[in-house]
Formats: structure tokens, sequence, C-alpha cells
């Protein structure tokens, strides 16, 4: 990002199925999800991680 880097701690994680894509929406509070397929080289379920921003640190010009 040019104006600065942001920083996000994961507070949460749960496996669901892969059909299962409520858990992707907004769940009341700003938030990050990322997913991946699981297990491991299979699409079955996926694995969701949330993540809080923690801290913003700008970019400094010089």
């Amino acid at each position: 990002v040019p104006y600065g880097t942001y920083r996000y701690e994961v507070v949460g994680h749960r496996i669901v199925r892969d059909d299962q894509l409520e858990v992707l929406k907004g769940r009341g509070r700003e938030e990050l999800a990322l997913q991946a397929c699981w297990p491991r080289f299979f699409a079955t379920h996926r694995y969701i991680a949330y993540a809080k921003l923690v801290g913003v640190d700008p970019n400094v010009s010089s």
C-alpha cells in the first residue's frame, strides 16, 4: 500500500464445508477473513482465519 503497512492479529479460526459461504459475511465488526482449502490438496472444506487490525505503520517519505 503506498501510504502504509497494516498489521493484523489472528483472533480465531474455524473449519467449514466448502459450501458454507455465510462464514465470510460481515459479523458486525471490522475484520479480515482469510480462507484456504482444507485438508491440504483437497477442496471438501475451508479453513477460515479471522484477524483484527492492530496497527497501521505509515510510510515515511524522504
